[in-house]
């Protein structure tokens, strides 16, 4: 996924106009606690925003507009509340949830 950035910024000699997340990996999301999500803040999905970007601390905290750093939050946000691009995972009544007893 691609994020336009309402203020291009520039850093190491280049001008950055949009940011590419790649999804967040498990190992990214260890030190969160997804049932307390509205919690997060921009300090706590740093880390994530750095792992799915590839980008340097700095950028985010330096550099980059507070809107712009808003939106990047939100868009790690929406990949973890979505399901894969062709809908959820799993549901209460998937077969892997039956008991065996049929």
């Amino acid at each position: 996924m691609k994020l336009t950035l309402e203020y291009p910024i520039t850093h190491a000699g280049e001008t950055i106009k949009e940011v590419e997340f790649k999804r967040p990996k498990a190992g990214d999301l260890m030190h969160l606690s997804i049932s307390k999500m509205e919690d997060w803040t921009g300090a706590d999905l740093l880390p994530v925003l750095i792992s799915c970007t590839g980008l340097e601390a700095p950028v985010f905290t330096s550099l980059m507009d507070a809107r712009d750093f808003v939106l990047c939050q939100e868009a790690i946000a929406n990949f973890i509340m979505s399901g894969p691009e062709d809908g959820p995972t799993s549901s209460p009544d998937s077969p892997d949830s039956s008991d065996g007893d049929d």
